[in-house]
């Protein structure tokens, strides 16, 4: 017979013997359950992410990723001769029943314009003179992305007092710096006596002491360049123009 004292150290010792090798075997099966459902989940939002990646809108842009992008349009450079690229891309446009609007060459380069048969989308080649400068594409959609974008963007427009459609506003914006520079330029070129195939540096009109103190910024961010007299000014932005 064992008194209490002893049954009491011996559940005592049990426990400690007995219990540790317990629970460890149970938090170890719950552990690597865990560890197989988080990579098991992990996999699945890799597969679903992956399947649902945004892909490029043509063949031509594939492996290429835009340098620019906003709610309405995405910018590509590509590199490479600009008459083999322009090719291939009108090929692809033509078979997907893109129609060729318009192309304007100017000094410096030129821009084509072709437009989807719904008129919903419309693609943007801009070459440059200078052939170690890429071809420059853009695609403009006339489609809202989501719905939550469209609603957001009104929300926005209610609290900040601005308008709606920004893109007409940044339009006219980019045409009113266009014509100060465009004036700019032809007092430049009256007051130095500037041959028509003369191009003006920024410091000939921009400055302190030219004819605008600051030059203008594009509200979508594109770039000014002059050409020669005569020519209007381009905006980096292929659907900001001077008419």
């Amino acid at each position: 017979m064992t008194n209490p004292d002893q049954r009491a150290w011996t559940l005592r010792l049990h426990s400690r013997l007995v219990l540790p090798r317990v629970i460890p075997m149970w938090m170890r099966q719950l552990s690597w359950r865990m560890c197989g459902w988080v990579l098991a989940g992990s996999l699945l939002v890799g597969i679903v992410s992956y399947a649902l990646r945004p892909q490029p809108p043509f063949s031509f842009l594939r492996g290429h990723q835009p340098v620019r992008t906003d709610e309405h349009f995405n910018n590509y450079d590509l590199f490479g001769e600009s008459a083999a690229l322009s090719r291939t891309i009108e090929s692809e446009l033509t078979g997907l029943r893109f129609k060729r609007i318009i192309e304007k060459p100017w000094s410096k380069g030129r821009k084509v314009e072709y437009r989807s048969a719904d008129e919903s989308t419309q693609v943007f080649l801009v070459s440059e003179m200078d052939q170690a400068r890429p071809l420059s594409i853009w695609i403009r959609s006339s489609r809202e992305r989501s719905s939550l974008s469209r609603m957001t963007r009104d929300f926005l427009s209610v609290f900040t007092f601005t308008s709606r459609h920004g893109c007409c506003s940044s339009l006219n914006a980019c045409i009113a710096n266009m014509k100060q520079i465009e004036g700019a330029q032809a007092t430049w070129a009256i007051e130095n006596r500037r041959r028509t195939n003369e191009v003006p540096n920024d410091a000939d009109l921009f400055g302190p002491q030219a004819y605008i103190r600051v030059k203008p910024q594009c509200p979508e961010g594109g770039s000014y360049t002059c050409g020669n007299q005569g020519e209007h000014p381009h905006c980096s932005v292929p659907w900001h123009e001077l008419e």
